[in-house]
């Protein structure tokens, strides 16, 4: 999906907003007109409200680049758990890369307050270059003559899921011939994971006695990687 002429804008601060009539959240994402008006269907594919004065505050004093073609990145509050992550936000990455193949300068933009460990180590392993990384930060709006998007909705689809895995299984040199040997358990609540910002791995769904878990599938050969930053 396209726009042209629109603003990027990314708070500091986390914005209560109100969608689906009574569902609440919290934003920091904005896709702005030439008139400084939120432009909905991008973040959430329905309208989402908030305070009115909140976006003219939060434009001023912050500092403008300018790129020709930039692709947002974006994954909304919920998006940042492991699963969401692997299941909504990284086929866009397959998304990205075709428009890569037909727009050379294409800016991959990622809000600073979703960039975290995960993200990172997926943008090392497919080697997106960092000279076309844009970090959203609270400090600038970012205006861009071609914005492109995909919604987490879009993102579901079945050939973007597959054409990225197998991509990754690519660069992991996993291939059908692999002979599958390990037992794995990937513990959730360790401070790594919460100390980079993806804390639903490990907070929102805690598993209270996962010491005494491990200790069981220790026993029954499984292996607990030590994740490090």
């Amino acid at each position: 999906m396209k726009l042209e002429n629109v603003k990027l804008l990314h708070t500091d601060k986390d914005i209560p907003i109100t969608y689906n009539d009574n569902e609440q959240n919290y934003e920091n994402v904005f896709i702005l007109d030439s008139k400084n008006n939120n432009i909905n269907g991008i973040t959430y594919t329905c309208p989402i409200y908030f305070e009115e004065n909140i976006i003219e505050n939060e434009i001023l004093n912050k500092k403008n680049i300018y790129v020709e073609n930039a692709f947002l990145f974006y994954s909304f509050f919920y998006q940042i758990a492991f699963g969401h992550f692997i299941e909504q936000n990284l086929p866009k990455f397959n998304f990205y890369f075709k428009l890569k193949n037909q727009i050379n300068d294409l800016k991959i933009c990622i809000p600073k307050k979703r960039y975290n460990l995960i993200t990172d180590n997926i943008i090392k392993l497919l080697n997106i270059c960092q000279e076309d990384i844009l970090i959203l930060d609270h400090d600038t709006i970012i205006n861009t003559k071609k914005f492109f998007y995909n919604n987490y909705y879009c993102a579901e689809s079945n050939v973007d899921k597959i054409e990225t895995f197998n991509l990754i299984r690519e660069k992991l040199l996993i291939n059908k011939n692999v002979l599958f040997n390990r037992n794995v358990y990937l513990k959730k609540n360790t401070d790594i994971i919460t100390q980079n910002d993806c804390h639903n791995i490990g907070k929102t769904r805690e598993i209270v006695n996962e010491e005494l878990l491990i200790e069981v599938l220790h026993l029954l050969t499984f292996q607990t990687p030590i994740f490090t930053a």
